[in-house]
């Protein structure tokens, strides 16, 4: 089915990668029906993996057009297993572009990180720079993570390297 679907995306345009092509298609779906898009996304996480895993602009389209039911469905078959959304090495870029989302995408990417079991070691980085005022929605994602962790001479590296402000209450 891939290989088909990439031969189909060169004869289109041979400026097109699978990614490009795939996101392209996506939008198109999930524009004329986000039902039939939300059925999809287990299918083009699976197939199509390494053109939709850390594909930002495939995961935009996810978060911004899902709702709580929707969300709760795709969350079910992540823990089921049935396919994943993130590797290690692609929660920090992700995290990164989506500081500039909306509360809504934020959270709803958020619900998708955390099924996947985010190690600590992963999002420790990102710690310095994040902004209190700013960046509310990731911060409060991450007072839940850390909650559980043990202090380390690593955490508190990256919690004491911040510029708090003066209402700033994650430190």
């Amino acid at each position: 089915k891939a290989n088909l679907y990439k031969d189909l995306c060169e004869a289109i345009d041979d400026n097109n990668s699978l990614d490009i092509c795939l996101v392209n298609d996506m939008r198109q779906c999930q524009e004329d029906d986000v039902s039939l898009f939300v059925y999809l996304v287990p299918d083009i996480y699976t197939n199509f993996q390494k053109a939709a895993i850390g594909n930002v602009d495939l995961l935009y389209l996810v978060v911004s057009c899902v709702d709580g039911q929707q969300i709760q469905t795709i969350v079910s078959h992540i823990l089921a297993r049935d396919f994943i959304m993130f590797k290690k090495d692609s929660f920090q870029p992700v995290i990164t572009v989506s500081l500039t989302w909306e509360t809504f995408e934020q959270y709803a990417l958020w619900q998708l990180l955390q099924s996947h079991e985010i190690p600590v070691d992963c999002i420790l980085p990102l710690i310095p720079r994040l902004n209190y005022d700013k960046h509310a929605e990731t911060l409060t994602h991450f007072m839940h993570l850390l909650r559980r962790e043990k202090p380390s001479a690593e955490l508190v590296k990256h919690l004491m390297s911040r510029d708090p402000t003066q209402s700033d209450r994650f430190v």
